[in-house]
């Protein structure tokens, strides 16, 4: 015989289902087996209940996906400062040399490609 899958909504469905069944039945269950008991099927419905209540994927990504946006809007901002400082060095120090020593003084190194200089070199992650 071919089983098909379950989903865990179909789980979801058929659990209480199941141990109301068990529940309705347990002086059976219990007359074979002693660890049968209804205290069992009590304990198995609290631990579905609970994980029943736990937050959905969209709630728990919720908060995350809110500060990734705001991080990525700071990051614009702050790519922002950064290139109209980069502007206002090239004003000052118009000369090549001049203009990259100074650029790179106040920390073009640390910037790859137009991001966010690396946490570590900011002091904000582990490492020298």
């Amino acid at each position: 015989m071919r089983t098909l899958p379950m989903s865990q909504s179909d789980l979801a469905l058929l659990l209480p289902l199941a141990w109301q069944n068990y529940l309705d039945n347990q002086p059976k269950f219990g007359n074979y087996k002693s660890s049968y008991s209804a205290a069992l099927a009590a304990e198995a419905l609290a631990r579905f209940r609970a994980a029943d209540a736990l937050p959905d994927d969209a709630a728990r990504t919720a908060n995350a996906e809110l500060t990734r946006g705001e991080l990525l809007e700071q990051g614009r901002e702050f790519l922002d400062a950064w290139q109209q400082l980069e502007g206002y060095i090239e004003g000052a120090f118009p000369a090549p040399t001049a203009y990259k020593a100074m650029r790179e003084a106040a920390g073009h190194g640390s910037y790859e490609r137009g991001q966010a200089p690396h946490p570590t070199r900011l002091g904000l992650g582990g490492g020298a």
